[in-house]
């Protein structure tokens, strides 16, 4: 890696840090996709400690504010984007993102418990 180039320094550091943090980034059209409150529950399921991770969730291209059934008690952001299409979910999911590892989550999947902890295990064994 070359030091004299700004993001070369950015990825050295996100990969030398002692305690990394994890966004979980999270795309959906209005969470109307069966599946989007499986989702969101193994998120809520995650046994990461929840200082270590959070998700951005990007509601994409609707024009109905997403309303979440229930409460969850791990750290999430909602964040509206009106431009249509992944992408420009994605990106702004990117720049709404804290951490220094980003994890990418479809609206219709689930996580196992410890799917964050294994991926923090991962980066730590193989920076």
């Amino acid at each position: 890696m070359n030091p004299d180039i700004e993001g070369d320094r950015d990825l050295e550091h996100s990969l030398c840090v002692s305690n990394p943090r994890v966004s979980v980034i999270l795309c959906t059209r209005g969470g109307c996709v069966p599946g989007f409150g499986m989702a969101l529950r193994s998120l809520e399921e995650q046994d990461l400690e929840r200082e270590r991770w959070d998700c951005v969730l990007i509601v994409n291209g609707s024009t109905i504010p997403l309303e979440l059934e229930q409460k969850w008690t791990f750290p999430m952001r909602v964040v509206q984007e009106d431009r249509e299409g992944l992408i420009h979910a994605r990106v702004r999911g990117l720049r709404e993102s804290g951490g220094d590892l980003v994890v990418w989550m479809d609206d219709d999947a689930c996580f196992a418990s410890d799917y964050l902890s294994q991926v923090l295990d991962f980066f730590a064994k193989h920076p």
